[in-house]
């Protein structure tokens, strides 16, 4: 009785397409933003080796993270705010990106 069940959610998640990711460096500042907002939850890059999860707010963290502003590149803003990424409290970057991170940018 249970394996057309199990079947079914398989198929289902397999069904679900994997996140791409947006290259912002063949976007405006202005479109990656509208991106962000759009989607509420979204993978940004650029040319270089960072991709990171931007959020348009917190509804899009686990409860144990909060939300931390986050710039990137785009074709016409080197430092372009699109909104967040979400940081465990306990350990979150500083605002002004200093400190550790896993990045390494």
């Amino acid at each position: 009785m249970r394996k057309p069940a199990v079947v079914a959610l398989i198929l289902t998640t397999l069904a679900v397409p994997a996140q791409a990711r947006i290259n912002t460096m063949s976007m405006t500042c202005a479109q990656a933003k509208n991106v962000v907002v759009q989607q509420g939850a979204v993978i940004l890059g650029n040319a270089s080796r960072r991709f990171d999860r931007y959020v348009a707010t917190r509804a899009y963290c686990t409860p144990q993270e909060i939300i931390m502003p986050d710039w990137i590149a785009t074709r016409d803003n080197p430092k372009c705010f699109v909104g967040y990424r979400c940081k465990d409290a306990n350990y979150p970057d500083p605002p002004d990106g200093g400190g550790f991170n896993w990045r390494f940018d």
